[in-house]
């Protein structure tokens, strides 16, 4: 058996033909004699892309490390055209989903910088879409930011040009800063190793986000850099989403050497479990578990431990507090006053909610900061009042009991 290999230089098409090299047996024998299949003589190739189609369809490039697809500057993803080479394009080109990206971006279409003032407009509007992304302001606030800079500087020709209202920062923002800043991260993950830190949730409507820690030269620090979200996912999807993302976007799974995660079964469990579906793709990718569930159990089993022994229980004397201040009204202008007596400031009592996570430190952290007012507060009005604490909290669920069987 030999393989022919022939290159098409016009269609950009690797050609392997397969034919035995049988002495006194005629070509046409030789073809019978084959699979057996109907067509067991036709050519087998894949298309490459061909530089030349950019120059008939300038909305296509070429895709870095993969000759048999090409990149939708529009559509913002590859695709293969290793079937039918150019009418792979062209189908692609023909798309409702492609037609709908080409309106949308017509719609967003920026100006030609025709002339220095339209440069220097353009420079502000940029420089004002990265103030917004940089500090997290909504863009909402954008619709502000033309009128106050008009009323400022009312001889400035690039103030009156401006135009930075919050479609023009929103195009600005999806179609020139992220393209580039994602480019160059993509670039990164394909050349060097990273861990991967994943989230699931019960609730089908939060967006889980799918992120990337990795050492960034620039900073000289490992940072963690956010790639795609998605969202309605349960747990076997999550592994599906992740995977689409690392191979839409061609980073490889040899380079996740770190997988961090919940400690639930679905993702650590032997079978059908996103770390055995991770370890399909690379097993020397290393899971750790979360591990701030492992503190806060930890925590948990601790303070359990201490009420046990000592008879007080912290999560009652934090919940204690919250209703005594919050039911009852006339109790906080006392509070306060003795608040002011301790050089303290008044801040409302947090309550513990046992499937919020850490939430009795920020409680337990708010009573230790105003413990001094507190404990003279307590210790001055205790005997004034006709029922406890404990009374009170009794009353208001016998009152919530009694509303809801009327």
């Amino acid at each position: 058996m030999s393989i022919v290999k022939v290159e098409l230089e016009s269609y950009g098409s690797d050609i392997e033909i397969k034919s035995e090299e049988t002495p006194n047996i005629p070509p046409k024998r030789q073809k019978l004699m084959s699979s057996g299949k109907k067509n067991s003589g036709a050519a087998r190739y894949k298309s490459k892309f061909n530089l030349e189609w950019k120059n008939k369809y300038p909305l296509i490039s070429e895709v870095d490390n993969d000759k048999h697809s090409f990149h939708c500057i529009v559509c913002k993803r590859n695709i293969s055209c290793s079937h039918m080479g150019l009418s792979d394009v062209e189908r692609h080109l023909c798309t409702m989903r492609h037609s709908k990206n080409v309106q949308i971006q017509s719609t967003f279409s920026l100006p030609t910088l025709s002339n220095p003032l339209t440069e220097k407009v353009k420079r502000a509007e940029m420089k004002i879409a990265t103030i917004l992304v940089q500090h997290d302001i909504p863009l909402a606030f954008a619709d502000e930011i033309t009128p106050i800079f008009q009323d400022i500087f009312p001889d400035s020709q690039i103030a009156k040009s401006l135009s930075s209202r919050r479609t023009n920062p929103t195009q600005t923002i999806t179609e020139y800063i992220v393209p580039s800043l994602l480019h160059n991260l993509l670039q990164r993950l394909r050349s060097s190793p990273f861990s991967l830190a994943i989230d699931g949730s019960s609730n089908v409507d939060k967006m889980s986000h799918f992120t990337f820690r990795l050492f960034d030269v620039n900073r000289g620090s490992v940072c963690t850099q956010f790639v795609d979200m998605s969202s309605g996912l349960d747990d076997k999807g999550i592994f599906a989403k992740m995977d689409e993302a690392m191979t839409d976007n061609n980073i490889p799974w040899t380079n996740c050497v770190g997988l961090g995660m919940d400690n639930h079964s679905i993702n650590r469990g032997c079978r059908d479990a996103t770390m055995s579906h991770v370890h399909s793709k690379n097993p020397a990718t290393y899971v750790i578990r979360c591990s701030s569930h492992l503190v806060h159990n930890i925590a948990e089993k601790a303070a359990d431990a201490f009420e046990e022994i000592s008879k007080f229980s912290v999560d009652d004397l934090v919940i204690d507090l919250f209703y005594w201040f919050d039911k009852i009204t006339n109790q906080k202008p006392d509070s306060v006053e003795f608040l002011s007596f301790c050089d303290l400031e008044f801040e409302k009592c947090i309550k513990d909610v046992k499937k919020r996570w850490l939430s009795l430190e920020y409680a337990v952290g708010r009573v230790l900061a105003q413990f001094s007012a507190l404990k003279s507060y307590f210790l001055a009005n205790g005997t004034n009042y006709k029922y406890t604490i404990v009374d009170i909290i009794y009353r208001i669920l016998y009152l919530i009991l009694q509303t809801k069987r009327v």
